[in-house]
């Protein structure tokens, strides 16, 4: 990706391998010296078994034997601190060039291929580039900032009334303000295991395929999953569900459009300002508005819209109170 001057880091690695042909051959001097130390402790054994060398002479061929052992030993460490001296030289050359490294990702298919010619995937872009040709830089200066487009990660936060319905593998449909009316589908890869401390809210990373390399890392998304599914639910809206004792309940305007019914109720799936109700008595029109002037039976009166059809929400109060 970058290249940095590198005169001073090859001369140090020329005198570094230099240090090490000397070391090297000061070694094959001492295993000289060892050998020639070693026949002569021989010889003077063979003397000294036939009475002709003195024990003398012994100790001193023994004595010399012993130091070329030890030279050898110490030439052998002067080689092998030599050799890490050459490969420490060669790392801080190699640090010369900046490269960027990743995991492979796996090929395009030839349907891939097919449909972006020019884009494999897996293919890296230099987003930023902080520096220029000649800059001087210092160690851990930030040199680029490179990204991989397919597939593009995702960020989104959640609450800890979704968090416990989101999963690894997770499909994930996704909107940008970019692209009005397009859609982009991916998957949850990972759930955070903690909240965040000043928002209480969790982060989900989704992997988003981008073969065309429409979405841009800093884009904000719309994300929508299916947390869960009802059949043949019934639903209201949530502003017709009140507390009552501590429990849920909805104000259903009877048949006759006279009175109203206090019916408790267990709430499900919400979504989109409703919420799905499960309970007995329910059917037909509920309050949404007044409901602290209602109680079981109060008298109502229904006013249809202006049309005369007979489904609009709204009820007056013929008694205690009024709601809609």
């Amino acid at each position: 990706m970058v290249v940095l001057d590198s005169d001073e880091f090859e001369q140090a690695v020329t005198q570094a391998e230099a240090e090490l042909a000397v070391a090297q051959a000061n070694e094959s001097a001492a295993r000289y010296a060892l050998e020639i130390a070693d026949r002569e402790m021989q010889r003077q054994t063979t003397l000294l078994e036939q009475g002709v060398a003195s024990d003398t002479q012994f100790d001193q061929v023994k004595a010399d034997q012993l130091a070329a052992t030890a030279a050898v030993a110490v030439a052998q460490a002067q080689v092998r601190r030599a050799d890490a001296a050459v490969q420490n030289a060669l790392t801080r050359r190699d640090y010369t060039q900046v490269r960027a490294y990743w995991e492979q990702t796996v090929a395009a298919t030839a349907d891939d291929a097919a449909e972006v010619p020019d884009v494999p995937r897996g293919r890296r872009f230099v987003s930023r580039r902080m520096v220029e040709e000649g800059d001087t830089v210092t160690a851990n200066t930030p040199l680029l900032t490179i990204v991989q487009l397919d597939p593009i990660k995702a960020v989104l936060y959640v609450s800890e009334r979704d968090y416990a319905q989101l999963h690894a593998g997770q499909e994930v449909s996704m909107r940008a303000d970019a692209y009005p009316g397009r859609e982009f589908v991916g998957a949850v890869t990972r759930v955070s295991p903690v909240f965040e401390s000043n928002s209480r809210q969790a982060r989900v990373e989704l992997s988003v395929p981008n073969q065309d390399l429409l979405l841009k890392p800093g884009m904000f998304i719309r994300a929508t999953a299916v947390l869960g599914r009802a059949e043949d639910a019934l639903i209201v809206p949530e502003i017709a569900v009140v507390m009552r004792d501590d429990r849920p309940v909805v104000f259903v305007v009877d048949a006759a459009g006279g009175s109203v019914r206090l019916v408790p109720v267990e709430l499900g799936i919400a979504n989109g300002g409703r919420v799905q109700v499960s309970g007995k008595g329910l059917g037909g029109r509920v309050v949404t508005l007044g409901q602290q002037l209602l109680d079981e039976g109060t008298a109502v009166i229904v006013k249809d819209d202006e049309s005369g059809a007979d489904d609009s929400d709204e009820v007056s109060g013929a008694g205690p109170g009024a709601g809609r």
